[in-house]
C-alpha cells in the first residue's frame, strides 16, 4: 500500500504529460456556443475528441464578418488554442475555460475578419 501511495505521488510530481489539474472531472467541451465578440455575435462550434478538436469560430454584423476553422489543442496552462494559416500569416485565437464557456482572445487573425470586428470575446454553451 505504502508503494502504490509513494507512486502515485512521484507521478503527480514528475507530471508524465498529465493534463492540468481540475477540481473534479473536467467538463465536455464538445458543442455550439454563442456569445459576442468584438463588433457583434459570434457562434463557435467545437468537435472531435482529446487530443485534437476541431474548432469553428465566426462572427458577422452589419459591414463585418468573417470565420476561422482549424485543429484546437489544449497548451500546459489548459486553454485551448486554435491556429489556422492564410497567406503566411498565422491566426491564433486561444480560449480560456469561464463558467458555462470561453473567454477567447485573438493574436494576427486579420486575414479572417474585417477592420471592425473580431474573435476576442466570449461565448457560452447554448445546449446543442
Amino acid at each position: 500500500m505504502k508503494a502504490s501511495w509513494i507512486a502515485a505521488i512521484c507521478a503527480l510530481v514528475l507530471g508524465g504529460g498529465m493534463a492540468p489539474a481540475t477540481h473534479g472531472a473536467p467538463a465536455p467541451i464538445v458543442g455550439t456556443y454563442a456569445g459576442s465578440d468584438e463588433g457583434g455575435p459570434a457562434l463557435m462550434h467545437i468537435r472531435g475528441a482529446p487530443p485534437r478538436y476541431r474548432v469553428d469560430v465566426q462572427t458577422g454584423t452589419s459591414g463585418c464578418g468573417g470565420g476561422v476553422a482549424g485543429v484546437a489543442t489544449f497548451d500546459p496552462k489548459g486553454r485551448l488554442v486554435l491556429t489556422a494559416t492564410d497567406g503566411g500569416m498565422t491566426c491564433r485565437i486561444t480560449m480560456t475555460r469561464i463558467p458555462g464557456g470561453w473567454a477567447m482572445r485573438e493574436e494576427s487573425c486579420m486575414a479572417y475578419h474585417g477592420d471592425m470586428c473580431g474573435f476576442t470575446g466570449v461565448v457560452k454553451r447554448t445546449g446543442k
